[in-house]
């Protein structure tokens, strides 16, 4: 009784979770829509649900994490970041409702991390978890593309996403989805409309102007065809050729102000006038003035004017003259200033150790389907890394369910009774 109220459990959570990738490209469905700006966002009230019957689940079965040699890292990241924000309570001047504000998004994307890790859980069920979200992410491009193109709004929006970068590495995991899985798709209907998935995606890429997301896409394509077998490259060939001459010409001329001619004139922007360098500049001094112990969390932002009083940047001086804040727009400089050299170095340990994990695990695969999982998860994973170079990703739902998702590798047996149960 106790294994079929726990299997049961399990499901409920699994079903919740598709829910919960799905919502999570609609982030701000409800303020864009209903004009609703509320803290409890749809994914983050699915969220909070997930946690809760996973807390039920625990009390008839704790299952372990197969993961654990690699998450310890990344959990104690945030248990010292926690350990040093108590400390700067006490010793210097603090700003509680920053602290709580991202202390409450990090425990929610954190605690959902911990709920994927420790439920029955197959590599069915990830790519089940993956196709939603990708449908969520279709939704929210062909909102965006709507309103670029039929509402003339001719600026870098992120559709019902908060930051156009974001909408950009969806439409790129979209991307490297599609093409992974395209070898296993028969059908020449199902191949075609998967190709036009990808220029419309890749459209998507240019009108939202992420760099970053562009250099990626690249770089994985790369990666793809490096390690893809003969019958593979041809396709991929193909794929890469078409995509690149998409981005560069492809509606070209629709208006000069957007669109492709934003990307572009961004891609040729010199690295010295970017708005990121000043802003790197700063979280450096934030970690430095912590003596590379950590500011704490939420702190980087409550002390932002201290580091950035001098700079001259437009932008800059703009958000300082408004009392507000800027991300340090590097997962790694973020780290640094606040959770201190340890948080960083914990970091780099846990994206080490999955990346030669999920390597490994791709290398090694046989069987087409389970080779497929693990090159979809590994390119995945180097696009996370990649993107958060130049951006901060720690309280970003869909940076966190792609990291839960790419980095799980191992999988709990379950025996034959059981699986049989689970879907009855």
């Amino acid at each position: 009784m106790r294994g079929q109220v726990e299997i049961n459990i399990d499901r409920v959570i699994v079903h919740l979770l598709c829910c919960y990738t799905f919502l999570i490209p609609l982030e701000k469905i409800l303020e864009v829509i209903f004009q609703i700006d509320t803290t409890l966002k749809p994914y983050r009230v699915l969220a909070i649900l997930i946690i809760g019957c996973f807390i039920v689940r625990s009390f008839f079965r704790w299952t372990s994490n197969p993961e654990l040699k690699q998450d310890v890292f990344l959990y104690g990241i945030f248990l010292y970041g926690l350990i040093i924000t108590l400390v700067r309570m006490i010793t210097v001047p603090f700003q509680l409702p920053l602290f709580l504000n991202d202390a409450f998004q990090i425990s929610l994307y954190l605690g959902v991390f911990v709920v994927i890790r420790h439920v029955q859980i197959t590599r069915n069920d990830i790519t089940r978890m993956m196709k939603f979200l990708m449908a969520g992410i279709l939704v929210n491009c062909l909102y965006f593309f709507n309103g670029f193109f039929f509402n003339q709004l001719y600026n870098r929006d992120g559709g019902f996403m908060d930051n156009p970068n974001y909408l950009a590495l969806s439409a790129v995991v979209t991307i490297l989805f599609l093409i992974t899985h395209y070898q296993s798709v028969k059908g020449l209907f199902k191949r075609l409309l998967m190709l036009l998935l990808v220029f419309f995606l890749g459209y998507i890429i240019i009108l939202a102007g992420s760099r970053t997301s562009f250099v990626i896409l690249i770089f994985c394509i790369g990666l793809m065809f490096y390690f893809s077998p003969g019958k593979a490259r041809g396709a991929l060939v193909t794929i890469f050729f078409l995509l690149s001459v998409f981005l560069t010409f492809g509606g070209w001329n629709i208006v000069e102000s957007a669109g492709p001619v934003i990307l572009a004139n961004r891609l040729k922007k010199n690295s010295s006038t970017d708005n990121r360098v000043p802003i790197w500049k700063g979280a450096l001094k934030g970690a430095e003035s912590a003596n590379y112990i950590g500011l704490g969390i939420g702190q980087f932002k409550a002390r932002f004017r201290e580091f950035y009083q001098n700079e001259n940047n437009q932008l800059i001086h703009r958000v300082v003259r408004n009392d507000y804040f800027l991300s340090p727009h590097s997962d790694y400089l973020a780290l640094l200033a606040i959770y201190g050299a340890l948080g960083l170095l914990g970091y780099l340990i846990f994206l080490f150790l999955t990346v030669k994990k999920a390597l490994i695990k791709y290398i090694t695969s046989v069987e087409l389907d389970v080779r497929i999982y693990y090159q979809f998860g590994f390119l995945v994973l180097v696009s996370l890394i990649l993107f958060g170079i130049t951006n901060e990703n720690t309280i970003s739902p869909l940076f966190w369910i792609l990291l839960t998702m790419s980095t799980r590798v191992n999988f709990l047996e379950i025996d034959n009774k059981q699986h049989v149960e689970a879907y009855e």
